[in-house]
């Protein structure tokens, strides 16, 4: 396998090697992008990248570890920090979520820090803070936050205030409900949330 050095701008096909430009420095392999001159952006379509992105726009493909800061509209995320950027759709398997709005796509593992929420599933992991605007919760934990709407079928919900949506199982341990939700008959475990004040 060739390694080479990727010197910007440009356009690169079945690339492997290092890159460094425009802050974006780290390993790819067989990666297809390009480097667009006047502002600095990678355009990220396929391959597997690991190291840190600045200004990027992600299409496809696998990063593995790093940071990344820009765009993200499909491919799969392994592992690495994510802040200050949009994430469009695609599959979040690990990792740690800083800031940002999420707009669609499956989470299955990592931590939340803060952010927007915006839809898609979330499968397990850690939230510590951020505002849920809808989609799916099917397990983890919840530390704080504020839950606009969406349906939470299990997991631990520890702190934070409840808006709407539906409560269809999971264990309930504190905080506070708003105007809207649609209550359970009966909370299996945990005590009874309170009304927001």
């Amino acid at each position: 396998m060739k390694t080479t050095v990727a010197l910007c701008p440009g356009k690169y096909n079945n690339f492997t090697g290092y890159v460094n430009c425009f802050g974006n420095e780290g390993y790819a392999e067989d990666a297809d992008f390009t480097i667009i001159p006047d502002y600095g952006i990678m355009s990220w379509r396929d391959g597997i990248w690991t190291g840190d992105m600045v200004h990027a726009r992600w299409l496809g493909g696998v990063f593995k570890g790093g940071s990344f800061q820009g765009q993200w509209f499909g491919g799969e995320w392994r592992d690495g920090v994510w802040s200050q950027s949009i994430w469009h759709g695609g599959v979040w398997q690990n990792g740690l979520w800083k800031s940002g709005r999420w707009e669609g796509g499956e989470w299955n593992g990592g931590t939340w820090e803060n952010g927007d929420w915006g839809k898609g599933l979330w499968r397990d992991g850690l939230w510590k803070a951020g505002l849920w605007l809808g989609g799916a919760w099917r397990g983890g934990e919840w530390l704080d936050g504020r839950w606009m709407r969406g349906d939470w079928f299990d997991g631990t919900w520890h702190n934070g205030t409840w808006l709407c949506g539906q409560w269809l199982g999971g264990k309930w341990l504190g905080g506070y409900i708003g105007d809207g939700m649609l209550v359970p008959r009966r909370w299996r475990k945990g005590r009874r949330p309170e009304k927001a004040k």
